[in-house]
């Protein structure tokens, strides 16, 4: 009898046995909204519809669905909170350096805060000794240090970097830990409107992801499936996912990027596929392009004959043998904000 298969928000993992799946119920670390596939199965089922663990998983199966949601989301209500008193106490730090941070500025449509002050895509420097880095990796070489209140230019967000450009025209990455955007400055209906053209990554989830081996005689060819999720107002679009992939004991094996092309809506939802060269084209061999299903459909409505070389889920060329545990997540995303 083989392994149970376990997904978890994105992650999956391999359980040896069922006695063991059961102690994981027992002791909270399973929920009956958790996706399960039996030895041998090719159809996911949620752990509360497997006779063994529905007794153990009844009690909780009313919140099932918001202790997913909550863990989805990475417990939002308490990191919002202390994201919060964070933005409270920077705040007060750079009021007392630069007073003109005390209204906002109508006579200006590209200001924000401040006489002639920060327009919505500029950030203020708040940590002592802020550096502006070349690759978004607090190792990677430092481009420049940079002075703290000072304005830095805002062009795009990388899983907890922003990369910005200061205004002799030095650009590089910096933590997002050591600089505050002007339009939280702002709050309110412009915060809202503006943070997920700033901050992306924080409104698309993965969702329904799982992983399976293709082609025996090549078994580092791997499909995953997921969904991606879009809560936001605006169409997602440039989407490059990290994929983790790990052995039994937890430890990392590979990372992978994987750019996906496509939209997925505002407040909608998305399956990703590949659509793989036309053999008979100018280019069979080319690489396969990575889509959302939302996007391929649009494709296939004016060429039909586009379903034929379009296939569920993303393959994925690994290096790393004997993997039992991969997730999903998003490193790159932007926001298609209408001009």
């Amino acid at each position: 009898m083989g392994p149970w298969l376990v997904t978890q928000n994105d992650e999956q993992f391999s359980v040896p046995s069922l006695a063991e799946l059961r102690e994981m119920a027992e002791k909270g670390r399973l929920s009956g909204g958790d996706m399960v596939q039996p030895p041998g199965a090719s159809e996911w089922m949620y752990a509360v519809e497997i006779p063994e663990l529905a007794g153990v998983l009844n009690d909780t199966l009313a919140t099932a669905d918001d202790d997913l949601d909550y863990k989805r989301r990475g417990g939002a209500g308490v990191i919002t909170i202390i994201a919060t008193v964070a933005l409270l106490a920077i705040l007060a730090s750079a009021i007392g350096a630069i007073v003109v941070f005390t209204q906002m500025v109508n006579t200006d449509p590209g200001a924000i805060v401040g006489e002639g002050g920060l327009a919505e895509n500029e950030m203020l420097v708040t940590a002592d000794g802020a550096t502006l880095r070349a690759e978004a990796d607090g190792s990677s070489s430092v481009v420049t240090p940079i002075d703290k209140d000072s304005r830095l230019e805002m062009l795009m967000k990388r899983g907890d970097w922003y990369r910005a450009r200061t205004r002799l025209g030095q650009e590089g990455w910096i933590e997002v830990t050591q600089v505050i955007p002007a339009y939280r400055l702002a709050g309110g209906e412009m915060e809202r409107e503006l943070d997920p053209v700033y901050n992306p990554d924080d409104y698309v989830f993965v969702s329904n992801a799982n992983w399976l081996q293709l082609d025996r005689a090549n078994t580092q060819l791997t499909v995953f499936r997921f969904q991606l999720e879009n809560e936001s107002q605006y169409p997602m679009t440039d989407l490059v996912l990290l994929v983790t992939i790990k052995d039994g004991n937890g430890a990392e094996l590979e990372r992978l990027e994987v750019a996906v092309d496509g939209i997925i809506p505002a407040g909608e939802r998305s399956f990703v596929g590949t659509l793989h060269p036309d053999p008979s084209g100018d280019d069979p061999e080319a690489a396969p392009q990575l889509l959302t299903a939302v996007s391929f459909q649009m494709l296939a409505e004016d060429d039909p004959d586009l379903q034929l070389r379009y296939s569920d889920g993303v393959e994925v060329e690994m290096t790393a043998e004997e993997f039992t545990a991969a997730s999903i997540h998003i490193l790159e995303v932007r926001a298609d904000r209408p001009e």
